[in-house]
């Protein structure tokens, strides 16, 4: 990422070709920022080496927010290396006003 864009890839879990696509990306400081209008937004980074496979309960990272939200907020999330050689996505369970937990999940291909 820099400040005139950004370089990203898409990978099928079956290492088949990707038809053409329109992507778009937010970026935001890190930390905690009130945008216009009130909105409230928490920019970080979470590391993580967690896998869950199809299957297994889940474990994952804990990532707290520096200050709790006054409601549920959504979670934006997504890999940003290819420092695995499966195809994976992120996976975020049990978000709260408070935190959430975030893992790698392994695709389920033949």
């Amino acid at each position: 990422i820099s400040s005139s864009g950004c370089q990203l890839f898409m990978q099928e879990p079956d290492n088949e070709g990707h038809n053409a696509e329109w992507v778009s990306y937010i970026v935001v400081e890190s930390g905690r920022n009130t945008l216009e209008g009130g909105i409230i937004v928490e920019a970080g980074i979470a590391s993580s080496t967690i896998i869950h496979r199809g299957g297994q309960s889940f474990n994952g990272h804990l990532v707290q927010f520096e200050e709790a939200f006054s409601n549920t907020p959504a979670i934006l999330h997504s890999i940003m290396t290819y420092n695995n050689n499966d195809f994976m996505a992120s996976l975020v369970t049990d978000v709260g006003i408070g935190g959430f937990k975030v893992a790698m999940e392994a695709a389920e291909t033949n």
